[in-house]
């Protein structure tokens, strides 16, 4: 039996339940801000971040605003207007998260269909509306990322939903020019399933876009459905100019990739897909594939290096920590596989040391190191703290309760989060952690 873990938690009772034997520690809270839980994302730019507010777990009157917010003390700059969604259905929301590039903020917005969305753009110093761009291909659940302060890049998909083929599946990257307020030819189809994720890479000068796309099971996995094998792969585009630099199929995958799976370092490229391959930046050469057995996927889904729905790996020491779906509710694998805190060994993708807190669920949210310390939000276990060389655990703050989501960004020393401590989350607090003195 398959034991499948992306969604053990429901947000609706935020007790903490930390093990009795742990130590308990209050860390700082530098700052809080109250906002209304709608995103675990603020995008953080300089002394600033923009984030989601709003309602939408609720069957009518939806609705998000976004705020911007000074990180020095935690103060709200401005809000925008409200803007009311579609009643009713849970996928008539923002998915996404607002980005910033330019002078502009930029969020996705559903335009009253799950295949159609706008692109509204707000000015960054006040907030005012600017403009609506609703001829663009993109989708709700699509991710902007900003490049240089003048374009932005996103995936689209054409999914045929053919689970037979997969092949027949493609994605397309866009670019939009802010300057111009409109968009740039760049990448026509990508063949075999749609697109995980997309990465810039700044750091030579120039920029490259890299990909993943979701592979093709190769084994019925318990529903079935036993697709063809389809590789997941792994590609380079330069971001000036649309030339494809290099391509690399991952042969020995297991699982689809999905979301938030590539992360960079010096010449490295690494690539989370139930396991961890680490390829050259430059040319896309193997340095090493490190990823589980069709045999212990099939028997225990999630394994001591597993790739859960969003990891998003935070690089340090020459460790890459993450996160990932195993829970406490899979007692028969717990001590050999179920490892949902994770630090891996960069140099060959193994696993150094994991945790499972008691009676936790999937995570999916990103750790973060601060001062030597490893930060990781958990859902009911509080903001649980190690010593990210072997694990140690330093102590719990119960207190915290983030639901285990979000990208969970550094600002200086602090660890920033969002928080709750009622039962409809509907009072939420974007807090500044530190340890305490």
């Amino acid at each position: 039996m398959i034991v499948f873990s992306f969604s053990c938690c429901n947000k609706h009772d935020p007790v903490s339940t930390i093990d009795s034997t742990e130590k308990e520690i209050v860390l700082e809270r530098v700052w809080e801000l109250e906002v209304e839980k709608y995103s675990d994302d603020p995008f953080v730019y300089g002394d600033y971040a923009v984030l989601i507010e709003g309602k939408k777990y609720v069957d009518e009157n939806k609705y998000f605003y976004l705020s911007k917010i000074d990180l020095l003390d935690g103060t709200k700059i401005w809000e925008t207007e409200k803007y009311y969604c579609f009643p009713g259905s849970e996928n008539k929301i923002v998915n996404g998260r607002p980005v910033k590039c330019g002078s502009y903020i930029f969020v996705i917005v559903p335009a009253g269909d799950d295949d159609f969305a706008d692109l509204l753009i707000f000015n960054e110093s006040d907030g005012s509306f600017f403009q609506k761009i609703s001829d663009l291909d993109i989708k709700g659940s699509a991710t902007l990322i900003p490049y240089k302060e003048k374009y932005l890049f996103w995936q689209s998909w054409d999914w045929e939903n053919d689970i037979s083929n997969p092949a027949t599946d493609c994605s397309v990257i866009h670019k939009f020019n802010i300057e111009k307020m409109q968009e740039e030819k760049f990448v026509s189809k990508i063949h075999g399933n749609i697109l995980s994720d997309l990465y810039i890479d700044e750091s030579s000068g120039g920029g490259v876009l890299y990909y993943e796309t979701m592979g093709g099971y190769d084994f019925d996995y318990g529903g079935g459905y036993p697709y063809p094998k389809i590789n997941p792969e792994v590609g380079a585009y330069d971001c000036e100019t649309g030339n494809l630099i290099w391509t690399h199929k991952i042969e020995n995958s297991v699982w689809p990739g999905m979301q938030e799976s590539l992360l960079i370092n010096d010449n490295n490229l690494y690539v989370m897909d139930y396991g961890l391959v680490c390829l050259d930046k430059r040319n896309g050469k193997v340095k090493y594939e490190n990823l589980m057995e069709t045999i212990d996927f099939t028997n225990a889904y999630n394994g001591d290096v597993f790739r859960g729905e969003s990891p998003y790996m935070f690089f340090y020491d020459n460790k890459i920590f993450c996160t990932n779906g195993s829970s406490w509710s899979g007692e028969a694998w717990r001590d050999k596989y179920y490892k949902n805190i994770q630090c891996l060994n960069a140099n060959n993708g193994k696993l150094i040391w994991g945790d499972l807190p008691y009676d936790s669920c999937s995570l999916g949210g990103r750790p973060a190191v601060i001062n030597n310390r490893l930060f990781v939000a958990t859902y009911y276990q509080g903001v649980r703290v190690y010593n990210p060389k072997n694990g140690t655990l330093l102590g719990v703050d119960p207190t915290i309760l983030n639901g285990g989501e979000g990208k969970n960004p550094v600002y200086k020393d602090l660890f920033l989060t969002i928080t709750t401590n009622d039962s409809e989350w509907s009072k939420c607090s974007l807090v500044a952690l530190k340890w305490p003195e």
